[in-house]
């Protein structure tokens, strides 16, 4: 009898210590696997079926990855901003708000100067803008976006409304005001 009540013990603590183990997981790792769970796996390679969760938001995170996908400047130091939609992170050495928002539960990305290359200014932006173009409307072709940079860029001033494939671009430039520099921005709505 001593002995089935030993064996039955070391059952019931081998039992206890693999459900801790597979619950230790408590929701704190950086990916969600739809498929297989790999722990093996590289940090930059993402399996089919695997999301990999930057920020709470859905529409914010699916935007982080898929741009993430396509650039050769991933978002860096995200952060998230004052509301729960709203999230910063840098590419290509700017300062890019991204905000999923509540009126289209689409992705709204905002490319900010920062000091170090505000002497390059908005056109600079070249490259961040094609990514993030290229990742709301993979239909355009990078022809298309380079184009459209390339002729926003030479107006002197802002243009609201802007269309470019399914979205809508507010242009801010860099301009000298009686109070100062006055730092341009880009502002790109998913529509």
């Amino acid at each position: 009898m001593k002995k089935i009540i030993c064996i039955v013990i070391c059952l019931l603590m081998f039992f206890s210590f693999v459900a801790c183990g597979d619950m230790s997981d408590n929701g704190s790792t950086s990916s969600i696997s739809n498929e297989d769970n790999t722990a093996d796996k590289d940090n930059d390679e993402v399996s089919k079926g695997e999301v990999i969760v930057y920020v709470e938001d859905e529409v914010v995170n699916q935007f982080i990855v898929d741009y993430n996908a396509i650039t050769k400047s991933e978002f860096t130091d995200i952060s998230r901003g004052n509301i729960r939609t709203k999230y910063f992170a840098y590419s290509y050495g700017y300062y890019c708000e991204l905000l999923n928002s509540n009126a289209t539960n689409k992705i709204n990305v905002t490319i900010n100067e920062t000091n170090e290359n505000a002497d390059v200014g908005v056109s600079g932006m070249r490259d961040v803008f094609h990514d993030v173009a290229i990742t709301i409307d993979p239909s355009l072709s990078d022809e298309e976006v380079y184009a459209h940079y390339d002729e926003l860029v030479t107006n002197e001033y802002m243009k609201e409304g802007d269309v470019l494939g399914s979205m809508v671009i507010l242009y801010v430039p860099d301009k000298e005001l009686s109070s100062g520099h006055s730092r341009g921005h880009i502002e790109i709505s998913a529509q």
